[in-house]
């Protein structure tokens, strides 16, 4: 039993990293985006790609899902700290 509830813990942190993720992307989308018009198409596809995703179960697949987004996430904010 332990187990089973081991697994659903950790799904539960997987998915609530996932709901931080996916609105820290939006955030650092809209603070690279110089108009609104440009950030649309950019949410647009951000949404597809979580979408696209939102039924992996494998925490070990989640966590290779989730690495490019870390790593996109990541440069963006570097792109905003350089200009400030």
């Amino acid at each position: 039993m332990s187990g089973a509830a081991s697994y659903l813990a950790r799904r539960a942190t997987q998915r609530e990293k996932v709901g931080i993720l996916y609105r820290r992307a939006l955030k650092y989308s809209i603070n690279c985006a110089i108009h609104r018009h440009l950030f649309y198409p950019d949410a647009d596809a951000l949404r597809e790609r979580f979408d696209a995703n939102k039924n992996v179960v494998s925490l070990l697949l989640v966590t290779q899902v989730r690495e490019p987004f870390d790593s996109n996430r990541r440069m963006r904010l570097r792109l905003i700290q350089e200009n400030g």
